[in-house]
């Protein structure tokens, strides 16, 4: 059905966001029903191109941290 979301890993320092695919490992992330996804949005991160024809929704939060804030995350890969 497409819609995968592609995440690379490491890739919050990259000046130019076409690098990640050269320079990065990356992890695709299916779509599946019930599925939440939280991850650094510094990350390069693309979405394939939906291909089925049928009604989807997904819902973007964006949540901004503090300035100098401590806050670190990691990613962490989902089974199959």
């Amino acid at each position: 059905d497409g819609g995968a979301l592609r995440i690379y890993r490491d890739s919050t320092q990259l000046e130019m966001a076409r690098d990640a695919q050269y320079y990065c490992d990356h992890v695709d992330v299916l779509p599946k029903n019930g599925r939440l996804i939280l991850f650094d949005s510094t990350l390069v991160h693309s979405v394939e191109k939906v291909t089925a024809d049928r009604i989807r929704r997904a819902l973007t939060v964006w949540i901004k941290r503090p300035v100098g804030g401590d806050v670190q995350g990691e990613l962490i890969t989902l089974p199959p």
